[in-house]
């Protein structure tokens, strides 16, 4: 067959660059912020509005929380 008939055939035969390693990861394009931090948390200014009632497990944690510091805050050791 002719060099390219085949989809797997690349050209480099399977083997590895010549360096013998991993080839480095090809350079990031430029951004302001760090990829790896979610933009949420810089405030990007693109908050969700906050419509309705909180949800049913919104809900039964907060309650959860409240009844721990509760027992905690009444029965907690030398108090």
């Amino acid at each position: 067959m002719a060099n390219g008939d085949s989809p797997s055939d690349d050209g480099s035969g399977g083997a590895s660059p010549s360096t013998g390693g991993d080839a480095p990861p090809p350079p990031m394009p430029h951004r302001h912020a760090d990829p790896s931090v979610a933009t949420a948390l810089l405030g990007s200014g693109h908050s969700i509005p906050h419509l309705g009632r909180p949800r049913v497990s919104t809900i039964a944690l907060m309650l959860i929380f409240a009844a721990a510091l509760t027992c905690y805050l009444a029965f907690r050791p030398g108090g």
